[in-house]
């Protein structure tokens, strides 16, 4: 499909409906149970959307969605947004308090629970106390997804369906991708990523798989089940791409029909996609790095990254900017800088999303508008290169990834320094080997340590979903200062990193 027969749709219920028409009997969705039909998927979600019109979903009404790895998952995402509603995905994994944080500051008055056996279940949440909803104006709302927010509260982006279609229509286009292809579904539904692994497949008529937990879990069954499943596309963080090609070298039987792997949610490694296209089975995949965040609607450039690529050449290549999306290298100001010069990159176009719910204050900072376009700054440090493509040379600010999930320490950190008895925390990203673990740095109060890596572990399990919860705890007596008196991170890194190293050797 063109991208000028995907924009001429004017919303994602309109684009599957066009799909369904074409390809009614052809398999949409798979999960551990079954598979549905384009035209039994499309019914199952009008049954969905008439329930919720029932219980209250007009247009632009949020609706929390908890999400499984199942059919009626999917089924109720497109129920909710054929209803003229739009979903707030919750995925069950995470602690009951960030859940419920989200339900209250979206204004959800309506939980929608597919996580489940069985048709999903609706219930009317209590208005109390709740967030007086989107104020969304015109735009049509397909979903908001919460993102880590560094005052230790998450922060809600709202994508329109004008802003999916942009994204497939700028994406899609570029790759040899058809109703034929059998897409995974790695991750969340929660996480942005999945949009593109859902979306991709039935936007074109292909048939997106839905890969149960436990499958992920273990990446030797992964492989097993890429290849059983002839499965062509597969999108994955670095992170866990490591593991699978370990398995995929150790395997018997490897998946020879795939085309096309797409790096996705964290910087790429080179070494990795060069380990892959070296194996004979793999040389002809499409190997591409797709960079962009959830508030720009998944991606906003694409760089097909060939074996020549991983030889020699810039460390992270995100390629050129997607049509539909502008990026752009500017200083503080906004001002744009010239090529090779390293700064911020700032994202235009019609793929930006709508900005932050509720937030308007942290809108108005990092969604600039200029001459009545819409950018959004996204705090991420590259520079252009010669040939029009971009570099990713790492975050600005504390903002880190981990397995895909873009994570702010400073949430982590505001949520261990509530606890009474901690003086001050420090959350650093450090390596041992191959190996990456989330340190806290912490200063006891009053030198209260004893139990006190218990209670922090404890707290933060309770409070915050696992990919950002530390893995080791370093007391530490005080924390490093500079000249000026401000924190000495760089400090803190070091120390951690030493602590870390040291405890390896012994």
């Amino acid at each position: 499909m063109s991208a000028e027969e995907i924009v001429e749709h004017t919303s994602l219920v309109e684009l599957f409906d066009g799909v369904t028409d074409r390809n009614p009997h052809a398999p949409a969705v798979t999960d551990a149970d079954g598979s549905v039909t384009y035209r039994e998927l499309g019914r199952r979600s009008l049954e969905i959307a008439e329930k919720l019109v029932v219980g209250g979903a007009t247009e632009n009404t949020l609706i929390g969605l908890r999400v499984g790895r199942n059919i009626e998952t999917v089924a109720s995402i497109l129920g909710i947004l054929r209803a003229g509603a739009a979903y707030v995905p919750l995925d069950p994994t995470y602690p009951a308090e960030r859940l419920r944080f989200m339900l209250e500051d979206s204004g959800a008055r309506l939980l929608l629970d597919a996580s489940g056996p069985g048709d999903a279940v609706l219930t009317a949440l209590d208005e109390t106390d709740r967030a007086a909803g989107a104020d969304t104006g015109a735009v049509r709302v397909a979903y908001v997804a919460y993102t880590s927010g560094s005052t230790g509260r998450p922060k809600g982006c709202v994508i329109t369906h004008d802003n999916v279609l942009a994204f497939l229509s700028g994406t899609l286009p570029l790759f040899d991708l058809s109703g034929t292809d059998r897409w995974t579904v790695v991750h969340s539904l929660s996480f942005d990523a999945s949009v593109w692994e859902l979306w991709g497949a039935l936007a074109t008529g292909a048939t997106a798989c839905l890969v149960p937990s436990e499958v992920i879990a273990d990446p030797v069954r992964f492989v097993e089940l890429v290849t059983s499943a002839e499965v062509t596309v597969v999108s994955l963080v670095t992170s866990y791409f490591k593991f699978v090609l370990d398995a995929c070298k150790k395997s018997r039987t490897r998946p020879t029909g795939l085309r096309h792997l797409f790096f996705v949610g964290e910087a790429i490694r080179l070494d990795l996609v060069r380990d892959f296209l070296s194996l004979p089975e793999f040389s002809a995949v499409t190997t591409a790095n797709m960079y962009g965040p959830t508030e720009t609607t998944v991606f906003a450039s694409a760089k097909v990254v060939t074996k020549k690529d991983t030889e020699n050449g810039p460390r992270s290549p995100i390629g050129a900017a997607l049509l539909n999306a502008e990026l752009m290298i500017t200083d503080g100001s906004g001002r744009r800088l010239p090529d090779g010069e390293a700064g911020e990159i700032t994202i235009g176009g019609a793929t930006v999303g709508h900005g932050y719910l509720g937030r308007a204050d942290l809108t108005q900072e990092r969604f600039p508008t200029r001459d009545g376009q819409r950018f959004y700054r996204t705090g991420d440090l590259g520079r252009r290169l010669p040939d029009g493509g971009f570099e990713y040379l790492g975050r600005m600010d504390q903002q880190i990834k981990r397995r895909g999930f873009r994570i702010e320490v400073e949430e982590i950190e505001q949520v261990l320094r509530e606890e009474t008895t901690v003086e001050d925390v420090v959350v650093c990203l450090c390596a041992a080997g191959a190996a990456e673990f989330l340190v806290a740095c912490v200063v006891p109060r009053d030198g209260s340590a004893d139990g006190l890596t218990d209670v922090l572990r404890a707290r933060a399990k309770r409070l915050l979903p696992a990919v950002m919860c530390p893995d080791k705890y370093l007391l530490l007596p005080r924390l490093p200062y500079n000249d000026s008196g401000k924190l000495d991170r760089f400090g803190v890194q070091r120390s951690a990193q030493e602590a870390l190293t040291g405890a390896a050797r012994s």
